[in-house]
Formats: C-alpha cells, sequence, structure tokens
C-alpha cells in the first residue's frame, strides 16, 4: 500500500511542476510504477496456468488407480497452495487499483486549492513511506502454509 501513496504523491503533476529535478524524478516514479503494474499482472497470470496445471495434475491423478491417497494428498495440498497465491495476487492487484482511484480523488487538483493539494501530497507521501518502512512479522511461507489434520 505505502508504495502506491508513494508513487501517487511523487508523480501527482503539482508535485513535478516545482522543479525540473521534481518532474525527471515523478517521471523515473511513473515508469517504475508502470513497470510494476505490468509485472504484477504477468505474474498474477502465471500463477493462474500455474493453478490450471495443479489441478489438471490432481484430476489426472484422481482418475489413475495406481496413485496412492498419500500422492493425491501431496497433490491436494500443492493445487491448495497455489490457489491461495494466485487468488492473493489477484486481490492485491485490485487493492492497489482502488487506492490509486482513492489517491486520485483525494489529490484532485479541482476540488483543492493548490496548497491544500501540496499538504495532501506531502502528507500522502509521508503516509507512503511510513507503509512501506513496516516489516512483517511473521515470514510469507509461514502465513501461506495450511496444515489439515486428517480424520482417519
Amino acid at each position: 500500500m505505502g508504495y502506491v501513496y508513494r508513487i501517487k504523491a511523487t508523480t501527482h503533476p503539482l508535485r513535478s511542476q516545482s522543479s525540473w529535478g521534481s518532474a525527471f524524478n515523478a517521471r523515473l516514479a511513473s515508469w517504475g510504477s508502470t513497470y510494476n503494474t505490468f509485472s504484477s499482472v504477468f505474474s498474477t497470470v502465471r500463477k493462474a496456468y500455474t493453478v490450471k496445471s495443479a489441478f489438471l495434475a490432481l484430476q489426472t491423478a484422481e482418475s489413475d488407480p495406481s496413485t496412492t491417497p498419500e500422492q493425491k494428498h501431496i497433490l491436494e495440498e500443492k493445487a491448495a497452495k497455489v490457489a491461495i497465491e494466485a487468488l492473493w495476487s489477484g486481490v492485491r492487484l485490485e487493492i492497489h487499483d482502488v487506492l490509486k482511484e482513492v489517491c486520485d480523488i483525494v489529490l484532485d487538483p479541482k476540488v483543492l486549492t493548490k496548497e491544500h493539494c501540496m499538504e495532501r501530497i506531502v502528507a500522502l507521501e509521508r503516509l507512503g513511506t511510513e507503509f512501506e518502512s513496516v516489516k512483517p512479522d511473521i515470514v510469507v511461507e509461514e502465513f501461506v502454509n495450511v496444515e489439515h489434520k486428517g480424520t482417519e
């Protein structure tokens, strides 16, 4: 979230009008943001294909009578894990899109005075920097790993 806030503040037209250096930095940040968006979309599509492959492997294993229950269980776990990762990747893209829209509304220069808009830009940039400085308490792998206790 912090990345979106910081980029929207950095690339805002009022910020980039202040000096040539600011305009250049805003353009670089905009290119970086575009690259990041394309990279995230490509990664999400790739994860969706991984989900498809995992479920096809599971379907094939279920139709094969020589597949053991342990092998099926391993394939089910893998399919569930890649499905959760793909779902999270898609949700993350949607969250970033909504944040960008909200930032556009909050920083609309047609509604605000130039001074008030600049204050919001500075505040949004600070907020983004603070969000980006936060470190997670748990490792991502620990969060995604879900254990199921079988009933026998």
